[in-house]
C-alpha cells in the first residue's frame, strides 16, 4: 500500500491503473479529514480491515463492516452490509445504490457524514458493458443483412469494445461471454446440420419401415383373399356333400321301407302256410 497527503491509495488488482474515490469527513471522529482511495472493494466500518476505518469509541453508531463500495462496470456500487443504524444517501435511507460523484453518505441517524467524490477524467476511459453490448448489436446491425453474418459481426464487435473501452472486471466477464458467443456460433451450426442429418436418417427409416408395412399389408391382403376363396369353395362343396347324404338318406330310408314291407308279406304268407300244415297234418 502506498500513501500521498495522507490519502489511502491502492491499485485495482489487475488493471495497471487507479480510479480515485475521495470521501470527505464531514462529522463524526473524523471530521475534516480527506480520504482518497483506490482499490475494487472499500469496506467502511470501525474493524480494522476497513478502507475507510472509523473510531469504535466515538462513531458508536458504526458498525464493524457497516458498508461497502465496490467499484464495477465503471460503477461504484455502494451497498449496506447489515448495520444496525442502517445507511443514508442524500438523506435517504438505502440497502444498495450505485454513486454519484457529490453525494453524501450518512453512517445511521445522525452519524458520521461523508461526501463521496470521484474524477471523471479517471472513468471516462471506462465504458459500461450495457452501453458496449448496445453499439455491437447496432454495428451489427448496420453492416450485415444476413442472420449468421450479423452474428458474427456482433461477436467481433462486443470482441473489440470490450477490450478497448471495457474494465478488467468486465474484460474478464466479456472475454467469457465472447468465447461462449463464438462456441454458439460454431456449434449452433454445427448442431442443426447434425440435427438434419439424424432428422433425414430418421425419416428415411420410417419411410422404408412404412413400404415394408405395405408390402407385408398388400401380401396379407392377398392371401386373406385366397383364404377366403378356398373357404367360399369349401363350402360350396360341403352343401354338395350334404345335399348328396341328404338324398342317398332319402333313397335308403324308401328302399328299407321296401324291404320292411317285404318281410312283413313274407312273415305273413310263412304264417299262413303254418296254419294250413297245421290244419291238414
Amino acid at each position: 500500500m502506498r500513501r500521498a497527503l495522507g490519502a489511502a491509495t491502492e491499485e485495482l488488482p489487475g488493471t495497471g491503473r487507479s480510479v480515485h474515490a475521495t470521501f470527505v469527513h464531514l462529522s463524526g471522529s473524523r471530521r475534516g479529514r480527506r480520504e482518497t482511495v483506490s482499490r475494487g472493494l472499500i469496506r467502511i466500518g470501525t474493524a480494522s480491515d476497513c478502507a475507510l476505518r472509523l473510531s469504535a469509541v466515538e462513531d458508536r453508531g458504526v458498525s464493524p463492516h457497516h458498508a461497502q463500495i465496490r467499484f464495477e462496470d465503471c460503477a461504484f456500487l455502494f451497498t449496506d452490509l447489515g448495520s444496525a443504524a442502517g445507511t443514508f444517501v442524500n438523506g435517504v435511507q438505502v440497502t444498495e445504490v450505485i454513486l454519484q460523484d457529490g453525494d453524501l453518505i450518512e453512517l445511521g441517524p445522525g452519524g458520521p457524514r461523508l461526501r463521496f467524490h470521484l474524477r471523471a477524467e479517471e472513468i471516462a476511459r471506462c465504458t459500461p458493458f450495457r452501453v458496449i453490448l448496445a453499439d455491437s448489436q447496432a454495428l451489427a446491425r448496420a453492416e450485415s443483412a444476413g442472420r449468421l453474418a450479423s452474428a458474427t459481426a456482433f461477436v467481433g464487435s462486443l470482441a473489440r469494445g470490450v477490450l478497448r473501452e471495457a474494465s478488467w472486471t468486465v474484460k474478464a466477464a466479456g472475454l467469457a461471454l465472447t468465447l461462449l458467443l463464438l462456441a454458439g456460433l460454431v456449434g449452433v451450426p454445427v448442431a442443426l446440420y447434425t440435427g438434419q442429418r439424424a432428422t433425414e436418417r430418421t425419416v428415411t427409416q420410417f419411410a422404408t419401415r412404412l413400404q415394408e408395412e405395405r408390402v407385408l399389408r398388400a401380401d396379407l391382403e392377398r392371401r386373406l383373399s385366397a383364404s377366403r376363396q378356398l373357404v367360399e369353395g369349401a363350402r360350396g362343396q360341403l352343401a354338395d356333400v350334404v345335399a348328396t347324404l341328404r338324398l342317398e338318406r332319402e333313397r335308403q330310408a324308401a328302399h328299407l321301407a321296401g324291404t320292411d314291407r317285404t318281410l312283413r308279406a313274407l312273415e305273413a304268407e310263412s304264417g299262413a302256410g303254418e296254419r294250413i300244415i297245421r290244419t291238414y297234418a
